[in-house]
């Protein structure tokens, strides 16, 4: 223990760096120079002050500012005066001495340089600090990594401290900034399109930082589901990176669902090589469309949370952005929980945890599958329609999740590969619920939207004939009118 205090408390014995000077000289342009002050304000923070009078100085120029008030000596000691927190400043003669510390403001931009230099580093100094304590205190390895980079993965964009409290009014700025834009430009207000035109007209499409549970009963095609959604926006914009990480299935049986559904070959035509030469012209078309798409796939097993956020970010360093993260399924993943008398209930709590942090942190929508409890099966024949309580260990999963949608089979669906589904909004935490309509067929991976509501295989009268079954065609699709609010260009042309 006393090693570990020694070697916590060095940075604590030296003066972290600052300079007086420098922060002197910036309050003192923003004062002089009202176009300073319009350029400063807005890259500066509190914290990016050293001393505590220089903190509160700056504290009331930006509240001057803000208030269009006027931004010079006088008002700052009005305003001061009024906090009653002039005399803790120094007084008059300190904001006068101040003023009087630069002949012009032409080298304000160096002050400013120095000042936000010397914040950088006391931010990474006081991480490291906090990255020590964590490595002493926690015997997780994967954990403390975790934690570090999170620490330090962010410096580069800007050097506030992060999630500290911070006044309504500046979410509240950036919020009115959004929705003007929306009102200028409505297609800014959808999110990234999964190109199911029901479903984005829900949903709006899929948000920055959303988790998005897709959960159903196995042979209903979850997986494919999200697949589709994939290749869907790959083929919008080649230039969209997103990240798969399926805990199931190695990376070639992935891409060969996804041939199959970019291809439209049967998966039984496809492995038992009954290809003809049109079917190749298909195939190489869609390899060279996937190979210069930004998909990523992971098929490491028992991967955890933290091992998907290291990835990602990665990912995202080398590519420059990251649009979508897709994981098959929650219930596959490791823990970092090394409890043994944990029960799966609070693993799959502390990776649903990790989730909100990832989606959070990244700022991208994540598509996390899930498995449904068989309990679903327990229920009366007429009570099987999926609830929120029917996702496998759900407590934690349902409180996270902002979009929670189940892939529910029409009860007069038939046994073949083409089903007829309902795809059921259970859960949206800022948007209508709702009941969508696809048509899968399951033997070419294929997810189509219909307006039909039950099923896929319309019963029909003919003559004195028993009811028949038979299979839609695709003139039994008609895209559907999005919701109202919902910008009517939300699918441009291509």
């Amino acid at each position: 223990m006393a090693e570990s205090k020694a070697k916590t408390n060095i940075s604590n014995a030296r003066t972290m760096p600052n300079s007086f000077e420098a922060e002197q000289a910036v309050l003192a342009a923003m004062l002089l120079d009202t176009e300073v002050c319009d350029r400063f304000i807005p890259t500066l923070d509190t914290d990016d002050f050293y001393t505590t009078a220089d903190k509160k100085i700056f504290s009331a120029i930006k509240e001057l500012f803000s208030e269009g008030g006027a931004v010079d000596a006088v008002g700052l000691v009005s305003r001061l005066n009024r906090k009653g927190e002039l005399d803790s400043v120094g007084g008059v003669s300190a904001i006068e001495n101040m003023v009087d510390t630069i002949p012009s403001t032409a080298n304000a931009d160096y002050y400013l340089s120095i000042v936000k230099r010397d914040s950088a580093l006391r931010t990474i100094i006081r991480r490291c600090n906090e990255v020590i304590e964590r490595a002493y205190s926690d015997d997780n390895a994967d954990s403390v990594r975790a934690f570090a980079e999170s620490k330090f993965f962010d410096l580069g964009s800007g050097s506030a401290e992060e999630g500290g409290l911070q006044h309504i009014s500046d979410p509240m700025s950036q919020l009115v900034s959004k929705l003007n834009d929306v009102y200028t430009h409505k297609a800014t207000s959808k999110g990234l399109l999964t190109g199911f035109n029901n479903l984005d007209g829900v949903l709006n499409g899929l948000l920055p930082g959303q988790i998005l549970v897709v959960a159903a009963r196995p042979g209903l095609g979850k997986t494919s589901f999200a697949l589709n959604i994939v290749t869907n926006i790959a083929a919008r914009n080649e230039g969209n990176v997103m990240a798969v990480f399926n805990l199931e299935m190695s990376a070639t049986e992935l891409a060969q669902r996804m041939l199959v559904n970019l291809t439209k070959i049967s998966m039984n035509k496809l492995v038992r090589g009954e290809e003809d030469g049109n079917d190749w012209d298909d195939i190489w078309r869609s390899v060279r469309a996937v190979n210069k798409s930004g998909i990523y796939i992971d098929d490491t097993v028992n991967t955890t949370p933290e091992d998907i956020l290291h990835k990602c970010r990665a990912l995202r360093k080398k590519q420059g952005r990251l649009d979508l993260i897709v994981i098959d399924y929650l219930q596959l993943m490791g823990s970092s929980v090394k409890n043994s008398r944990a029960s799966k209930q609070q693993e799959v709590a502390e990776i649903s945890r990790g989730m909100k942090i990832l989606a959070k942190e990244l700022g991208v929508p994540v598509i996390l599958l899930s498995q449904m409890s068989r309990d679903i099966e327990k229920r009366e024949k007429d009570d099987k329609t999926p609830r929120l309580s029917d996702l496998r260990e759900s407590g934690a999963i349902e409180q996270d999740a902002d979009v929670v949608m189940f892939i529910h089979r029409a009860e007069d669906s038939l046994e073949t590969s083409v089903k007829n589904v309902d795809l059921i909004i259970a859960k949206h935490r800022n948007g209508p619920t709702d009941i969508l309509h696809f048509i899968f067929d399951g033997d070419k991976m294929t997810f189509t939207p219909t307006t039909h509501k039950g099923s896929a295989f319309k019963k029909v009268e003919s003559g004195e004939k028993e009811e028949q079954d038979y299979l839609p065609s695709a003139d039994d699709y008609i895209p559907p009118e999005p919701p109202a609010g919902v910008p009517d260009d939300i699918y441009p042309e291509e």
